[in-house]
């Protein structure tokens, strides 16, 4: 792996410690889409969810961007019709690493396709890089980045290939959030998300690192939902809103 700069993982680190104390259903709101294209180089960034019930495109950030979503000329390409010129087959050999166009198709070779004629050349994409999620042999998210000038540079890589775990775990508990959002015990979804770890087990600091906050703002949330629920124990907090006991 290339090496990266003690300054790009102190903004990982920043990053990441933002990125933790993001309360909603949405692991990257606009602000944290820019500092995460900003982490990378990228002129654009682009997300989507995947499972069972196909791909479903959520957000997009950069200059290209109309209204967090493409431009409706490109729009009308994701329809399947160019899957059979994806450079990323079989898609899985790919999972949960970052690769460029670079690595897998040359630039003569992709303008010859309709991806690039219908989409990259439109958005001004001179390279990309795709970063496919997968969970249990089946894929969850997409991410890709775009350079509008050069080719992404070793760095951008690595710096995505200290990101992606982290990026994943941010995913899976913007996801629990939004699961907990019609919850009635008054709780906010952090709160809820702090108390769903509780249930399994957790200590304050492994809280704290899992997070990305510091166990003060644990504890404060902890007093908050005891407050809240009018209990005084962790075991009292876990039984009210998830109808169970809760060891210890």
């Amino acid at each position: 792996m290339t090496r990266i700069a003690e300054s790009d993982y102190r903004r990982i680190l920043g990053f990441l410690h933002e990125a933790g104390e993001v309360e909603g259903g949405e692991a990257f709101p606009a602000h944290l889409q820019a500092s995460l294209a900003s982490l990378v180089g990228a002129h654009g960034v682009w997300y989507w969810e995947l499972g069972p019930g196909g791909k479903q495109f959520r957000w997009g950030w950069g200059d290209r961007a109309v209204d967090g979503a493409f431009p409706a000329e490109v729009a009308l390409h994701f329809d399947g019709r160019h899957a059979s010129e994806d450079p990323m087959q079989p898609a899985m050999r790919f999972a949960n690493r970052p690769v460029r166009r670079s690595d897998v198709v040359s630039m003569r070779r992709w303008r010859q396709t309709g991806i690039w004629h219908g989409i990259d050349r439109p958005l001004g994409g001179k390279d990309w890089i795709r970063l496919l999620l997968a969970s249990r042999g089946a894929f969850t998210a997409r991410l890709e980045f775009d350079n509008h000038m050069s080719d992404f540079d070793d760095r951008a890589v690595a710096v995505l290939e200290v990101l992606t775990p982290h990026v994943a775990q941010l995913l899976r508990r913007a996801a629990a959030r939004a699961a907990y959002a019609g919850d009635a015990s008054g709780l906010s979804p952090r709160e809820l998300e702090i108390l769903s770890l509780v249930a399994q087990g957790r200590t304050n600091g492994e809280l704290a690192r899992i997070l990305w906050i510091s166990p003060h703002t644990v504890r404060k949330h902890l007093e908050n939902v005891f407050a809240k629920l009018d209990v005084h124990t962790r075991t009292a907090a876990v039984a009210r809103v998830f109808g169970a006991s809760f060891p210890g």
